[in-house]
């Protein structure tokens, strides 16, 4: 029996979850060959009222210290009952993939610009995409 449950649980000692080969978020600003001595990660709704009021601190922040002291890193947390946010959300993805990173943050601000268009329930899931 015990034998059993050893042949049982043996793979799952040997199981790895595999490691991305970066970190993962969206860099603000040029990211530079060396490494920020202070490295803020923050968490935003892709359509959260609260993370609109925050992102133009957070850039001004990022902006005066520059990316050699401060590296800004924003994860998108898209939440469920912030209509259309994770469509949203894989629209930042897309749009940070086709730019390599350089309008990222501009697509965030322009997205939280016009937050009350994905507000809109009658949109389809095909007119927000």
């Amino acid at each position: 029996m015990f034998g059993k449950i050893i042949f049982l649980i043996l793979p799952l000692a040997f199981e790895t979850t595999p490691v991305p080969s970066r970190p993962l978020g969206f860099i603000y600003g040029e990211q530079s060959t060396n490494v920020a001595p202070v490295e803020f990660d923050v968490y935003m709704g892709p359509l959260c009222p609260d993370s609109k009021a925050a992102l133009p601190t957070l850039v001004k922040l990022a902006d005066h210290y520059g990316p050699d002291k401060l590296r800004l890193r924003m994860h998108l947390f898209p939440l469920p009952y912030h209509r259309n946010s994770f469509l949203v959300a894989m629209g930042t993805h897309s749009v940070d993939k086709m730019t390599n990173g350089n309008m990222t943050f501009i697509w965030a601000q322009n997205v939280y610009s016009h937050l009350d268009i994905f507000y809109d329930k009658t949109l389809t899931e095909d007119q927000v995409i």
